[in-house]
């Protein structure tokens, strides 16, 4: 066979080892980085775990320390206001557990404490929810419903969470807190009352 055929043939091949390989690098890196963005994408949504809980039979309460805003369910929300969301849902919880355990209590409103430092809109904040149980005599002066209106530096809707929670609250009576604010106008209604669905056989007051 003519040699130049050959040597042609040899730098062809040549050729198209170097293509492939190029191409194969390409795609390489290009997953690479593909995969960088996805996984910083998810690690920005953090849910609940940088939110510190704690609830046992005497207490609920939250802390937390870190940004003021951070991106829940792909969304920008305050964290002041997904702390009173989570901490509510833990409380309401905990009631509905402590009266089937015949452990009948109720949030002492006039106790509960909230506090934040830091809460300007820059860098981080600290944050805290307190919310104290206390024990009564017996299954109609327990509650087992528990929520809040409020947020940061807006007035709370209360009258319109007010009609929503008294369609399954037992006669519609509904306890509610004072307005609990902290200096920087982090402030809540707490509410609480006795579920239809837990406590149907107590009288209205």
């Amino acid at each position: 066979m003519d040699m130049t055929i050959l040597d042609s043939k040899a730098n062809s091949l040549s050729i198209l080892s170097v293509i492939a390989f190029s191409t194969l690098l390409l795609f390489s890196c290009t997953d690479t980085i593909e995969q960088k963005v996805t996984t910083a994408n998810k690690s920005d949504v953090k849910p609940e775990k940088d939110l510190v809980l704690v609830c046992n039979d005497s207490f609920c309460k939250v802390n937390y320390y870190g940004p003021e805003f951070t991106i829940h369910k792909y969304k920008l929300i305050d964290t002041a206001h997904r702390m009173s969301n989570l901490i509510s849902g833990e409380v309401g919880k905990k009631l509905k557990s402590l009266f089937d355990k015949k452990k009948y209590s109720k949030v002492d409103l006039k106790k509960i404490r909230m506090t934040s430092i830091d809460m300007d809109k820059l860098g981080s904040v600290k944050l805290e929810i307190f919310i104290p149980f206390k024990r009564v005599k017996n299954p109609c002066e327990a509650r087992t419903g528990f929520d809040h209106s409020g947020g940061w530096d807006h007035d709370p809707e209360i009258e319109e969470r007010k009609q929503k929670l008294s369609r399954i609250a037992l006669c519609e009576e509904l306890e509610i807190s004072p307005l609990i604010k902290t200096p920087e106008n982090f402030q809540e209604y707490w509410i609480q009352w006795k579920h239809k669905d837990f406590q149907a056989n107590c009288a209205c007051n």
